[in-house]
C-alpha cells in the first residue's frame, strides 16, 4: 500500500501529521499517547503563477456566450454590464 501524508486528531484536540498506509484509520497521538483518528482534510495546492483566482463559473460563461449570440456584442468582462441574467431567469419587478 502507498504511504501518504494524513492528519490525525486525538480526543484532546491535538492534530498531527503522519505518513501512513491509506488503510490506516487510527494512530497513537505522539503528544498524549491517546488514540487519534484520521481527518478528512481539504487539499492544499498552490495555483500556478499568473492564474486568475477570480475564475468565472460555467453559468457566467454561458451567460456571456448567450449575450453575445443574442446581441451581436461581447459583454465587458470587467463589469459584466450586459445584465448577467440567463433567459427566463430575469427578475421582474
Amino acid at each position: 500500500m502507498p504511504r501518504l501524508l494524513f492528519e490525525f486528531r486525538c480526543k484532546d484536540g491535538h492534530i498531527t501529521d503522519h505518513f501512513v498506509d491509506t488503510a490506516i484509520k487510527e494512530v497513537d497521538c505522539p503528544q498524549c499517547s491517546k488514540s487519534a483518528n484520521k481527518l478528512v482534510s481539504p487539499p492544499h495546492f498552490p495555483l500556478s503563477q499568473g492564474v486568475d483566482t477570480d475564475m468565472p463559473t460555467a453559468a457566467a460563461r454561458w451567460d456571456k456566450i448567450q449575450y453575445a449570440k443574442n446581441t451581436g456584442k461581447m459583454a465587458d468582462s470587467n463589469n459584466d454590464s450586459y445584465g448577467g441574467g440567463r433567459p427566463g431567469h430575469d427578475d421582474v419587478g
